[in-house]
């Protein structure tokens, strides 16, 4: 059974490894530790888990830092990619720095690649509205679902992958 390559990309806690980690079918590989920056750990290398759904497909997915400093590993894991999913951070605004960074620097991974946006951290008390993010996505010519996501509840991330899946379907029927 072939594997759909999966990235997990997006700013600093948006809860990539937290998604990859609640929907994982074994331990995954997270390389977490404490941020220097922030208080809260961070990725430094990747994320790597596994996922088999009903439907027979297994999914192979990989989570990138969020941090520039670690922008070279986007040239390592995204040949061969069929499909990202962007985390956002809600508590963040949809115009950033990190968010507009994010999407210049990998606008040429995006583009062709079967994309959902999810905002993260919604319940937060400095959360901004899901319709700003919608929007960005619209301003910045991005075609997919914008949803909201607690990327600790496995019923929802595997809800995202299944859209994510149906769009890299959908995808390989076009000409």
């Amino acid at each position: 059974m072939h594997a759909h390559k999966l990235l997990f990309i997006g700013t600093p806690g948006a809860g990539k490894t937290t998604a990859i980690a609640a929907v994982s079918d074994a331990l995954p590989v997270c390389t977490d530790v404490p941020s220097s920056e922030e208080d809260r750990r961070t990725t430094v290398a990747l994320d790597f888990g596994e996922v088999h759904l009903e439907e027979g497909l297994r999914l192979g997915l990989y989570g990138i830092p969020g941090q520039p400093r670690f922008d070279f590993l986007w040239s390592i894991l995204a040949p061969g990619t069929l499909g990202v999913v962007l985390m956002l951070d809600a508590r963040e605004t949809a115009s950033s720095q990190r968010v507009s960074w994010l999407l210049a620097q990998h606008r040429a991974h995006l583009d062709g690649t079967a994309l959902v946006v999810c905002v993260t951290h919604l319940d937060a008390a400095a959360a901004k509205p899901l319709a700003d993010f919608r929007e960005m996505a619209r301003l910045r010519g991005l075609d997919c679902p914008v949803l909201g996501l607690d990327a600790r509840r496995t019923d929802l991330v595997q809800f995202v992958l299944r859209v994510l899946v149906a769009r890299i379907e959908a995808q390989a029927l076009l000409p």
